[in-house]
């Protein structure tokens, strides 16, 4: 059954995956379709993005029986809204599919709780030796993955647990673990003044995103192993849909006409 998007947040509890939407704060999803330049929040919370420096007529690619949205660096990205930080605070989930064209230097994938002006707290790729990092506002605290990322199609999560002084960061990579680290310092736990960003570190002038995205998403909390795999697994837009209906159809009598029944006795008359 096909969906539209007004209709996948409405039938959340339908849902495939409905554990997935506990906390969501927001889903991006480009292969679900152009939406030309806007870039809609599927979730149901209103977060919709805005693109900055991109050409919806360009941008906007189909690529392997479905859309995405290209993010050729600088200056491209999506501008989410402010309202979206506040529901971001110690523990959160950030994850992206998208086709890595790049992972050589630092690219911010998603940004949130920026500050106005200030990089925020941003998840990256390739920022040492083409390894994930989540770095928060003032840099004091940085989280690196053990396993190195390479050009082309990924899936890419990183989860935050802790409080403001000590944070622990897991991230993944096509489902999988690729590293932990617990980190100590201080970092950003309120809404700040910036935008949550998709393809730039926030209200952050660098750190532009060379990748094709197919579908991002953001939650309130840590989502377990075994969800990050679920999200792999299932694709950008596939574990939005709703839980295939099982139709049961019970057979009626076959139709015997009442002569039929009698067909014995009529046939010996007959003789």
């Amino acid at each position: 059954m096909s969906q539209t998007f007004s209709t996948i947040a409405q039938n959340a509890s339908e849902a495939a995956y409905p554990h997935l939407w506990q906390g969501l704060a927001g889903v991006w999803s480009p292969s679900l379709g152009v939406t030309g330049e806007s870039l809609r929040d599927v979730s149901g919370r209103k977060h919709h993005g805005t693109l900055q420096s991109m050409d919806p007529s360009k941008d906007w690619q189909a690529s392997g029986g479905g859309w995405l949205l290209d993010f050729a660096g600088n200056p491209n990205r999506v501008q989410c809204g402010k309202r979206i930080n506040d529901a971001l605070i110690n523990h959160i989930t950030l994850v992206m599919w998208a086709r890595f064209d790049s992972v050589a230097s630092a690219q911010s994938i998603i940004s949130t709780i920026a500050s106005s002006g200030g990089n925020g707290q941003h998840f990256e790729v390739g920022r040492v030796s083409g390894k994930l990092s989540f770095i928060d506002s003032t840099s004091t605290t940085i989280a690196y993955a053990t396993d190195s990322m390479t050009i082309g199609e990924h899936f890419v999560a990183v989860t935050r647990t802790g409080s403001s002084t000590s944070k622990t960061f897991s991230f993944f990579i096509d489902g999988q673990p690729a590293g932990t680290q617990t980190v100590s310092g201080t970092t950003r736990t309120d809404g700040g003044g910036g935008n949550f960003t998709i393809g730039r570190a926030g209200d952050y002038s660098g750190l532009y995103l060379n990748a094709g995205v197919r579908g991002a998403a953001a939650w309130g909390r840590a989502l377990a192993d075994a969800e990050i795999k679920a999200l792999y697994q299932a694709g950008p837009g596939d574990w939005l849909k709703r839980k295939p209906r099982r139709v049961y159809s019970i057979p009626g009598p076959a139709f015997k006409a009442a002569w039929a029944t009698r067909a014995t006795t009529i046939a010996g008359v007959l003789r």
